[in-house]
């Protein structure tokens, strides 16, 4: 099983006129990556204990920052009219092994290869014998929240 990654912290940062940005409302996890060992991690975004990432799977490992304690900014913004001061937002991390990374990544690269017409007729690595569709997977969650205060 992979390793539990307890979550710090979870920061949310408010965005307007930036260049660099849309306007939302940016995620910023804190944790501190496990020492000699390669993790890899899924996250869920839910606004109000509504799940908001459900169209994005939003990946990564701790090749950047390994041992390291990390501030890493979500690939996700939530829109400045889908929140209001008091709402909450909450992000789940799962801890994902190679397997299950490798089989996310792989649905998102099919997805990102254009209309499923134009997609390589393949289906994602699996660790599943014979060819079936899907992978097994166990993993570890931890959760943190944060009230949106402007």
């Amino acid at each position: 099983m992979p390793t539990f990654i307890p979550l710090d912290s979870l920061t949310i940062e408010k965005r307007i006129d930036d260049l660099s940005f849309d306007d939302g409302y940016y995620l910023i996890v804190h944790f501190s990556d496990i020492p000699n060992e390669q993790n890899y991690y899924q996250w869920e975004i839910y606004l109000n204990d509504e799940f908001i990432s459900v169209d994005n799977i939003i990946l990564n490992n701790d090749l950047t920052f390994e041992d390291q304690s990390v501030a890493f900014e979500l690939p996700f913004s939530i829109s400045l009219d889908d929140v209001i001061v008091g709402d909450t937002i909450k992000v789940l991390n799962y801890s994902l092994s190679k397997a299950a990374f490798d089989y996310y990544n792989g649905l998102i690269q099919l997805a990102e290869s254009g209309s499923p017409a134009l997609a390589i007729p393949d289906n994602p690595i699996t660790n599943i014998k014979g060819g079936g569709l899907g992978f097994f997977n166990v993993c570890q969650i931890d959760s943190s929240f944060s009230v949106v205060e402007n």
